[in-house]
């Protein structure tokens, strides 16, 4: 009688997706790590196009992923692509507020691109959330810039 009843249904679904979760979040993490070793190795091997390519289909399975996010913008920013480091490290950010490294980097690529108002900005939320990060000798450096 249990195992006709809608609720018992829906409650058994639900207890099997609460178990399961772990499992994936184990998978993902483990995926992830074999991307960014082979994002590593490509690297190391100076074969940028296949880094990229391991980071973007990894990215793809796991599109929650900052870290891989990070890389990928590391590696535009690496090969003086800024308008995609500059987009993502502001998807890095949509993932991870909290990421004073990515706040410096971004406004970085600004300072880069010459706008030097939204690098400010970027680089005062990366000392706000670490005023240790190196986002602060370049508000400095900004700053001895201003006659």
């Amino acid at each position: 009688a249990e195992r006709k009843d809608p609720s018992y249904a829906a409650r058994r679904a639900e207890m099997e997706e609460a178990l399961s979760a772990p499992i994936r979040q184990a998978a993902a993490l483990e995926d992830s790590r074999a991307v960014l070793s082979r994002f590593q190795l490509d690297l190391q091997r100076g074969d940028a196009a296949a880094a990229e390519k391991d980071l973007l289909e990894g990215i793809k399975a796991s599109p929650g992923n900052a870290e891989l996010v990070y890389n990928l913008a590391v590696l535009y920013e690496q090969t003086a692509r800024l308008p995609e480091a500059r987009d993502a490290y502001r998807r890095v950010l949509d993932l991870d507020p909290a990421s004073y490294d990515a706040w410096n980097n971004l406004g970085t690529i600004y300072a880069r691109l010459e706008d030097l108002e939204q690098a400010r900005s970027c680089w005062q939320r990366g000392v706000g959330l670490n005023p240790a990060s190196p986002a602060a000798d370049n508000l400095r450096r900004l700053q001895a810039m201003k006659p």
